[in-house]
């Protein structure tokens, strides 16, 4: 079958089930019992983990991610996270220890807010000419209030 025929099929098909399914959306999102992600976001955790590692799938921390998880004690968040989200770690209330990546341009307010026993943010870099030229994140209001 020709490369064209193929295509048309499978337009024809997303079409269908469009049809067939309305309400249902069609879009790039994971979801397991632990992370739920769409589009990149993480949207929600609803693990118990003590010691928790965002996965590498993830561009962003949602609003309210992590909110109030009295669960966790440590997370490590990769290079692949751009943002934090504004209240995403908010009254995590046994949260120590918080390992961010270089490719994190922004925490948004209230993001670690009444995390009280918080005792290190560590940021981490690799070993090439970027630990020279320390580049730190946009910090919203009251992010570590």
């Amino acid at each position: 079958m020709s490369k064209k025929r193929n295509i048309c099929r499978l337009v024809l098909v997303l079409f269908i089930l469009s049809v067939i399914l309305p309400g249902t959306k069609i879009s790039a999102e994971e979801t397991n019992d632990v992370f739920k992600i769409e589009d990149g976001v993480l949207v929600s955790y609803n693990g118990t983990d003590r010691n928790v590692t965002v996965p590498s799938t993830v561009t962003s921390i949602g609003e309210d991610a992590f909110s109030s998880n009295e669960f966790i004690e440590s997370v490590s968040i990769p290079s692949s996270v751009q943002t934090i989200g504004d209240r995403a770690f908010y009254i995590c209330s046994n949260l120590k220890s918080v390992s961010l990546n270089i490719g994190l341009t922004r925490i948004g307010e209230f993001a670690f807010k009444d995390c009280n026993h918080l005792e290190s943010v560590i940021k981490l870099y690799p070993l090439s000419r970027t630990f020279l030229k320390l580049e730190f994140p946009i910090v919203g209001h009251l992010s570590f209030a």
